[in-house]
């Protein structure tokens, strides 16, 4: 929608009931990219999400493609075979890498990822999605696969982000 300068933004409203996190981060990072491979020079090439709470903000990028390359080589891998990329996990994973707190960046991310995969008293883990469960049935989802794909799509999303309201993407 046009904004008051005439720029074209890309904006989307989340539902009241939830702040923006794992689930929102990859559809938007992906309509950024998206955008940018796009976008004709008098299109701005800015995103933004908003919900109640906060709001993201990307700016324009020079290598929106190379970005978007990682993300279509997994979709066509996961054309064949189940791909090893969760939400809350991958995000998880790629955050805590980034901030590991008092851990080494390796032991924090894989601690992060193996919770969102388990889950605890207040969240249900991915790993006990039935479709995720059947899938991953036979072999361990948190594999090295796993640490590459979600470094690989999700730490892009998240370093666009730095400085924006982020802290809890």
């Amino acid at each position: 929608q046009p904004d008051s300068g005439g720029d074209l933004y890309h904006r989307c409203h989340c539902r009241t009931a939830r702040d923006l996190g794992a689930w929102e981060l990859a559809p938007f990072w992906l309509r950024h990219l998206l955008l940018n491979c796009a976008a004709t020079p008098e299109i701005s090439r800015d995103s933004r999400l908003l919900s109640p709470k906060s709001e993201w903000r990307l700016g324009a990028l020079a290598n929106a493609r190379e970005l978007l390359l990682p993300w279509l080589e997994a979709y066509k891998r996961a054309l064949c075979e189940p791909l090893p990329l969760f939400a809350k996990c991958s995000h998880g994973f790629a955050r805590k890498w980034r901030n590991p707190g008092r851990k080494e960046p390796i032991d924090a991310a894989r601690s992060e990822a193996r919770v969102m995969w388990q889950g605890n008293d207040f969240m249900t883990g991915e790993g006990l999605d039935p479709w995720n469960a059947l899938a991953f049935r036979d072999r361990e989802a948190l594999d090295e696969r796993f640490e590459t794909l979600a470094e690989q799509l999700y730490g892009p999303a998240l370093d666009a982000l730095q400085g924006s309201d982020e802290d809890e993407a």
